[in-house]
């Protein structure tokens, strides 16, 4: 098998993509045939016995393996003044055009495993494609990074009018810290964890599995001197999904730098693999000014901007400032990003608003001990887990009453040249900024109970391959409507 080339001429640069290409193109039979097939070979070493299904599978996964070859060798990348052309197929054959300003943002990975052979993971977006889904994914050899990085060369702009200076920011390990925590769940640990438990156990076997669980059962049962025997599992589980997602956030994005070279932003993270994203600054679509409880009580902030086409998941945003204080964000981002200035809040909830805001959230904080009084007389047997689990969501509640309020006393949205807007995501509250011409949608919704109060949610949508979307709940729709007939001159 042939390592990969580059070859010029004519005015043109053509590079074949790593034999790594072919592994990529086996990950989607990997588990369900070329490892059966591997685990039939080594039984047949043992016993001397070999099926008629496993040389059945073994002819069908050589065969996959010649495609794959072949797939390999046809998939170039020709980089040519002005556009690239991306060729990759077999049987039904796709070419795609694509000039070089349309290229929004590309990223490169190195593995550690992909380190050793020099390979390493290119994906280019643009603003089309599929929500959720890179444009190209080719695996290329280290070598061509040069050739890649003139896809995005810098060029002055208003705000970065010397596309020679190099601006830098580096994030302190404790920030990296602060973000891993303050972002992670349970939820997402568990849904990282699990896969990785499964396959490991295929390919170590089940016992692996079950050491894993043994490990967690022992964990729980020494938990149980401190909460109730029903819950020391739950307990465990979340502690241990909160865990993996916070290590996994931090291995993924720290040490975290982000350089600046006119308007190309070039993001550097993770601590095994390393990843290098590249836009341009005209490609930004908006700026996000994120804050979850736990960053609330740190008083820190995280910052965000949505890229167009950027990420594999849909809505997927690009880390600038991992952690920061107020005053460390404000000088922060008129270094990095000038043209992020943020306009007053002009529209704000009327006070009739308030009982929208908090009677929900107190309604259900009202419900959680009725709830629980209601099950320890169903279930008594179950009291010590009935009466942790309600007093955990007692705290998740508290919390969403907190949020609610502060979605009240700072929510609202300002339109004009620039719009801001602050709300909240979730658990987090977030302050979005953008120019008006990156929005595609302003909608005013009214739901049956905000009509006796001339009331209304303001949804924007964000022009993007995600359409990403921040709302503003609960303004005053005169108001709103007035404005944007001043404003943009439209008439309702």
């Amino acid at each position: 098998m042939s390592g990969p080339s580059l070859h010029k001429g004519g005015g043109k640069t053509v590079i074949r993509s790593h034999p790594f290409m072919i592994l990529a193109y086996l990950k989607p039979y990997l588990f369900v045939l070329l490892l059966p097939v591997l685990r039939g070979l080594l039984s047949y070493g043992r016993s001397g016995v070999l099926s008629r299904l496993i040389v059945g599978e073994a002819l069908l996964a050589l065969l996959i393996t010649a495609v794959a070859v072949a797939k390999w060798h046809r998939c170039r990348l020709t980089l040519e003044k002005g556009y690239i052309r991306i060729r990759e197929g077999l049987f039904f054959t796709k070419e795609a055009i694509i000039p070089k300003d349309k290229i929004a943002s590309m990223y490169l990975e190195m593995r550690p495993f992909f380190w050793l052979f020099h390979a390493l993971v290119v994906r280019l977006d643009t603003e089309a494609g599929r929500p959720g889904k890179s444009d190209f994914d080719l695996i290329l050899s280290r070598r061509h990074i040069p050739a890649l990085l003139e896809l995005l060369p810098p060029k002055p702009d208003r705000a970065h009018p010397d596309p020679g200076r190099l601006r830098q920011y580096h994030a302190p390990t404790l920030k990296m810290l602060l973000m891993a925590a303050a972002t992670s769940s349970s939820a997402t640990g568990l849904l990282l964890a699990a896969p990785v438990i499964n396959k490991a156990g295929q390919l170590l076997g089940a016992g692996f599995s079950q050491r894993v669980y043994g490990t967690l059962t022992q964990a729980a049962s020494r938990l149980e001197t401190i909460i109730p025997a029903g819950a020391s599992m739950l307990a465990v589980l979340l502690l241990a999904g909160f865990a993996v997602s916070a290590l996994y956030a931090f291995v993924t994005t720290a040490p975290f730098r982000l350089y600046i070279k006119g308007d190309r932003f070039t993001a550097s993270s993770g601590l095994i693999a390393r990843r290098r994203t590249l836009f341009r600054a005209e490609a930004i679509n908006d700026v996000l000014i994120q804050q979850s409880p736990v960053m609330g009580l740190l008083r820190h902030y995280t910052v965000k901007v949505s890229v167009a086409g950027y990420g594999k998941r849909r809505g997927e945003t690009a880390v600038v400032i991992p952690a920061a204080g107020k005053k460390e964000i404000g000088g922060l981002l008129e270094e990095i990003l000038p043209d992020a200035e943020s306009a007053p809040i002009a529209l704000r909830p009327p006070l009739r608003a308030l009982p929208r805001f908090l009677v929900f959230p107190i309604l259900l904080l009202a419900a959680i001990p009725a709830a629980a009084a209601l099950a320890l007389r169903l279930f008594p047997a179950f009291g010590g887990f009935i009466r942790f689990t309600a007093a955990v969501l007692l705290v998740l509640q508290l919390v969403m009453v907190s949020l609610s309020l502060r979605r009240y006393t700072k929510g609202g949205i300002t339109f004009g040249s620039r719009i801001t807007a602050y709300s909240s995501k979730w658990f987090s509250l977030t302050e979005m900024r953008c120019s008006s011409d990156r929005v595609g949608v302003i909608r005013l919704l009214q739901f049956p109970l905000d009509i006796p109060k001339n009331l209304c949610r303001v949804r924007v949508t964000v022009r993007s391959e995600s359409a990403h979307t921040l709302s503003v709940p609960h303004l005053d729709y005169r108001l709103v409507r007035k404005a944007l007939e001043e404003v943009y001159r439209v008439k309702f």
